[in-house]
């Protein structure tokens, strides 16, 4: 007897074989229900050659003898380049051996268990969305010309890398938002090193991150594992990343890092933000050469010691900002001449010492939200600096004897309009129109 297996389908019908081009047209949406059983072959082949170009048809509900996958696919591949399920209700998907198909997306609707393909040439992407998959596919190297695998919204637990050696086509590899606790390394030297430009493991449960057991990745150019429980990140041996250019760490529990193995040439950002680290991280202006945007900000820092950075000769910015951080200093006298940015804005400084730091082209000091009484006498020394320095304590007299930065521009305060109250226990006046809140 003939079933439903599933309320959507969507087909890229391409006959002129580049299914790419489809997705910019308009959807045709196939009357009614297509039985496969009896005349739905017939209808789509109708379909097709009354529009006469290639068009995405969706098909509103399907009807087929047994599975929605399997020998069905066979017979749909005539048709199509491309298929979308997105209501696909089967505990197996099955890939026959040889089928034509090159893009396959499967929304599985929590029931989908299992994916077993046969020897493929033919498929390029495959997507797998909401469904019970607790492994990565252990017939993943029978699509021998696989480039792009997302599995979204599973059950995945672990990731072992064995399983993805002999996949020397696959460039994108996208496992977020799955249940993935711990990666396991391969197991023995791959014959041949993968192409994978892009590693996605955000959303996921590890704890613990050694970027050494992707060295067999070494084409990498983006690493994104934001959004787990990684507590510590480590290379456990020595590994280089030629063109990795983003390495995405925040919104996890990381309180180390011993990264004294990693080089990164190209990284230009690294972001630590929304961690828990208590000290900065021992890096090397070495392995990160072309460095220029450090974040830390939303971790646990209480001190910092600026002249960490002196080896990274390209830095731009340094923010760290909804910290802790009481005192910032510079332990040795140090030149960042590319520097523009120094953001400590939302912290507990009480006060401002910047000796022994030489920032020629420092653009912005931003000390917002701070327990600074007194305005650092900065405008002197940094003769193109814009101070950003408003709900902090300031002191009415030393307002007073920054008034004119404030006209100027470069000195940035809590103001109110002229007939306003501060929230503070006095104000100067700037002008006829502005006064600035302080402290009597």
């Amino acid at each position: 007897m003939a079933s439903l297996r599933f309320a959507l389908l969507v087909l890229w019908i391409c006959h002129n074989g580049v299914h790419g081009q489809c997705l910019n047209k308009g959807f045709l949406c196939v009357m009614g229900v297509v039985n496969m059983t009896s005349d739905g072959g017939a209808k789509l082949r109708k379909t097709i050659d009354i529009e006469g170009e290639a068009i995405p048809i969706v098909i509103e509900k399907l009807i087929v003898s047994n599975t929605a996958s399997g020998p069905f696919l066979q017979r749909i591949g005539a048709f199509t380049d491309g298929i979308m399920y997105r209501n696909y209700r089967d505990a197996v998907f099955q890939l026959p051996e040889g089928n034509t198909i090159s893009d396959i997306d499967i929304n599985g609707s929590g029931m989908m268990r299992s994916f077993v393909a046969g020897l493929n040439s033919n498929l390029k992407t495959l997507s797998i969305e909401n469904g019970l998959l607790d492994r990565v596919p252990p017939t993943l190297a029978k699509m021998t010309i696989l480039e792009t695998l997302t599995i979204n919204w599973c059950s995945l637990t672990g990731l072992r890398l064995d399983v993805l050696v002999e996949n020397h086509k696959l460039i994108s590899l996208d496992l977020s938002y799955n249940k993935i606790r711990q990666i396991f390394p391969v197991t023995s030297t791959p014959r041949k090193m993968l192409s994978i430009l892009y590693l996605h493991l955000a959303a996921n449960q590890l704890e613990i991150l050694d970027v050494s057991m992707f060295a067999f990745m070494p084409s990498l150019e983006r690493l994104i594992v934001s959004g787990n429980n990684i507590v510590r990140v480590e290379a456990t041996t020595p590994v280089t990343f030629v063109n990795l250019t983003g390495f995405e760490l925040e919104m996890n529990k990381i309180s180390s890092m011993h990264l004294e193995n990693l080089v990164l040439p190209k990284l230009i950002t690294f972001n630590m933000d929304e961690n828990a680290l208590t000290e900065i991280p021992s890096l090397s202006g070495d392995s990160f050469p072309k460095l220029k945007r450090i974040g830390m900000s939303e971790n646990a820092l209480k001190h910092v010691d600026l002249s960490m950075f002196q080896s990274f000769a390209e830095l731009e910015g340094i923010y760290f900002t909804h910290n802790q951080i009481e005192s910032v200093r510079a332990t040795t006298p140090f030149v960042l001449s590319k520097l523009v940015t120094l953001s400590f804005t939302n912290n507990r400084i009480t006060s401002w010492n910047m000796s022994g730091c030489d920032f020629p082209n420092m653009y912005e000091l931003m000390l917002n939200s701070n327990k600074l009484t007194t305005i650092p006498p900065v405008f002197q020394r940094y003769t193109n600096v814009r101070l950003s320095i408003n709900a902090n304590p300031i002191q009415c007299s030393s307002m007073t004897t920054f008034l004119s930065k404030i006209t100027e521009k470069r000195l940035f305060v809590t103001t109110v309009s002229a007939s306003q109250k501060c929230a503070t226990s006095s104000s100067v006046t700037i002008d006829k129109n502005l006064a600035a809140c302080c402290v009597a």
